[in-house]
């Protein structure tokens, strides 16, 4: 014989026996019809803060049974929480029960009681005391009703001592005033102004101040010297855009970057000669705000990962690759490296070694190899400046928050491409995937800003000292007093748990390492078109008006089919589209789309109908844009051409996914938005599917 599952509701929420689930007011534990608002309000969150605690258990029966009673919790707040929509629950009720409404002269008795207090003849106060109680706002404490010996209030007492003392009071007054009288003239006399106009308009006679006007003279007409250049027009400013939403997609990080590349009047990648051949290979990196480490929910997490917001506040260059043994051969004339290939990265190159190549990188790339169109490279004075003073000019070594946020490329997963080690492969030479050495730089995939080997091949230093909790500061001293510093990125023969975008390997001491590497970044600007960092809430949109959508909003609801089609084709011709449309996913497979028209409903079933859930509680809703969503559900042969395999058990490549859980679906979402131009797609909100 089959075991009585537990009765939850009495177990959890203490209800006596009764119909399962219970009406609106047993779950609450209220009386029938109660009247009282508050009483229903606060009844809500008793049995809501009661039920939370029991939803995550470890049996998933009992947990699905729970959520399910969270359900009719939120069904009893629509139904009971609104005067609209309680009197037809009450009815329902009282027709179900068999049982007739109660009078509402209830809800009258409360304001019985209130004009009695209102109304003491017993005491009689002063007069003095009544007429001031209507102006005596300050005083917020009640008056007694025995109140004969403390009859008045601070106002008043005052009232009373003044008209007592009004002659000692104008005699203080007086005291006071011939007392502060003279020190008030003293201190702003109106002589030194008049003084100082007859200083400025006739030199002084001394001879100190003669010899420092004549010390500041010959300084001025070198000031002027500038000035033919303001018979020129003002170059215009470039609005460079630091966004404040992050997480963001594939299709965000792309326009964020091409944006920023507009807006310098530069390419999204640029390149410098070396000489000999050797280039090295530069991508633009937006600026922005995310938050560096990982969260506690993320496996593999180290404990120096700690969360923290950092804002990029100035976009910046970026090597596309690992310094390779080529452009170190450039440079310095050596190779510090194990596994021999010009298109290797250096992989022994301690810390130190990195700074001395970018010192000569420097020197060389701004004294004769500085192509004339690469005008965002952070050099303006830097030449004009002595040699010991160009510390920080040019290339240098990332920080760790802009190696992070160059990594990430808008994620927040594990990887700069989600959370799964099955793809890692794709983006990573580790210790899945590795055959002998370190290997050539740009094999693998990039990251969405066009970044290569940013998860694993050698591991990369960083400019930033270590500390066991990142603070945030992003100084980009690299004389600070650590001799610790951090490595990003991960190794060829690292774990995948080591190549992970938060991962951080140190404290390391600046000497050799055996897997020691690192790229290049250097902070963007124009020369001509200063940059003007701004932050904006969230992308901005296409300016210009555009075509503007007539959305009827509450008009009418219910429609027929008629007026549902009419709507869908004013809304189609207004964005200038059709009403179906589809996306090509490859392999001649597409994504069929239909136009949903925004407007205002009703969610939910009404009380009267037949087979209704608790749970179906009425709420209006407004879809305030039309959306795209699937002529059909996801096909097997759609699935397979985004993810590579077929999760379902009735196979056929037109019948529905029907095994994939709510991550599987994201992931699906995640892979179609990577490949579509323009992207966007997402799981439809309960709102929108109803």
């Amino acid at each position: 014989m089959a075991e009585t599952p537990p009765d939850l509701y009495t177990e959890l929420l203490g209800l006596p026996p009764g119909p399962r689930p219970p009406d609106h007011y047993a779950l609450l534990g209220l009386t029938l019809f109660e009247p009282d608002p508050h009483a229903i309000h606060e009844a809500i969150l008793r049995q809501t803060a009661e039920l939370k605690r029991w939803a995550l258990h470890p049996d998933p029966d009992r947990m699905r049974r729970v959520q399910e009673m969270l359900n009719e919790l939120s069904a009893a707040g629509v139904a009971l929480e609104d005067p609209n929509t309680k009197a037809p629950y009450d009815e329902h009720l009282a027709r179900q029960l068999g049982i007739a409404l109660p009078t509402p002269e209830p809800r009258a008795v409360p304001m019985a009681p209130q004009p009695a207090p209102a109304a003491p003849p017993a005491p009689a106060p002063r007069p003095k005391t009544a007429l001031p109680t209507p102006r005596a706002l300050p005083p917020s404490r009640p008056s007694p009703a025995t109140a004969e010996p403390a009859p008045a209030t601070f106002w008043e007492a005052a009232l009373d001592f003044l008209s007592a003392y009004w002659g000692w009071g104008l005699l203080a007054v007086g005291v006071l005033l011939a007392i502060w009288l003279p020190f008030a003239l003293r201190r702003s006399p109106p002589e030194p102004q008049a003084h100082s106009e007859v200083a400025t308009a006739t030199p002084p006679a001394p001879p100190k101040p003669k010899t420092a006007i004549e010390v500041v003279a010959p300084a001025r007409p070198v000031r002027p010297a500038p000035q033919p250049k303001s018979t020129k027009s003002p170059a215009p400013k470039a609005s460079v855009e630091v966004y404040v939403e992050w997480p963001f997609g594939a299709v965000e990080a792309k326009r964020r970057q091409e944006a920023t590349a507009s807006a310098l009047s530069a390419k999204v990648e640029e390149a410098v000669d070396l000489g000999g051949g050797v280039k090295l290979e530069l991508v633009l990196v937006p600026a922005g705000k995310f938050v560096i480490g990982s969260p506690p929910s993320e496996q593999d997490r180290g404990s120096d990962e700690v969360q923290k917001p950092v804002t990029i506040e100035k976009p910046f260059w970026m090597g596309k690759y690992e310094v390779t043994q080529e452009q170190w051969q450039a440079i310095m004339g050596s190779k510090p490296a194990r596994f021999s290939g010009m298109r290797n990265p250096v992989e022994t190159a301690s810390w130190d070694e990195c700074r001395a190549f970018i010192a000569k990188l420097n020197e060389k790339v701004m004294s004769e190899l500085l192509p004339p169109n690469l005008r965002t490279l952070d050099i303006g004075d830097w030449l004009a400046r002595p040699v010991e003073d160009r510390t920080g000019r040019g290339f240098r070594l990332p920080t760790e928050g802009e190696w992070e946020w160059a990594c990430r490329a808008g994620a927040a997963t594990r990887f700069c491409f989600g959370d799964s080690d099955a793809t890692l492969g794709d983006y990573a030479w580790y210790d899945a995937n590795r055959s002998g050495g370190a290997h050539q730089v740009g094999e693998k995939r990039q990251n969405v800003w066009g970044l290569h080997d940013m998860h694993g091949n050698v591991w990369e230093w960083c400019a930033s000292p270590y500390a066991e909790r990142f603070d945030g500061s992003e100084s980009k001293d690299e004389e600070a007093f650590s001799r610790r510093r951090v490595l990003r990125g991960g190794l060829w023969f690292a774990a995948s748990q080591n190549c992970r975008s938060a991962h951080r390997l140190g404290p390391i001491l600046k000497g050799n390492l055996d897997w020691g590497g690192f790229r290049v970044v250097c902070s963007a600007r124009t020369s001509d078109r200063p940059a003007v960092m701004k932050l904006v809430p969230r992308a901005p949109r296409p300016k210009g008006p555009g075509p503007k959508v007539a959305i009827e909003v509450g008009v009418r609801w219910p429609f027929d089919a008629a007026e549902t089609k009419r709507r869908q084709e004013e809304t189609a011709k207004a964005l200038g589209v059709k009403m179906e449309d589809a996306v090509d996913l490859g392999a001649g497979v597409k994504l069929d789309l239909v136009l949903i028209p925004a407007g205002e409903f009703v969610i939910g079933s009404p009380p009267s109908e037949e087979y209704r859930r608790s749970d179906e509680g009425q709420k209006r809703v407004t879809i305030d844009k039309p959306f795209w969503i699937g002529k059909y559900e996801v096909t097997q042969e759609q699935w397979q051409a985004m993810m590579g395999r077929n999760p379902a058990r009735f196979h056929g490549p037109m019948n529905p996914v029907e095994n994939v859980s709510w991550d599987d679906c994201r992931a699906f979402m995640s892979k179609v938005n990577e490949k579509v131009a323009g992207g966007g797609f997402r799981l439809p909100t309960e709102a929108e599917w109803e």
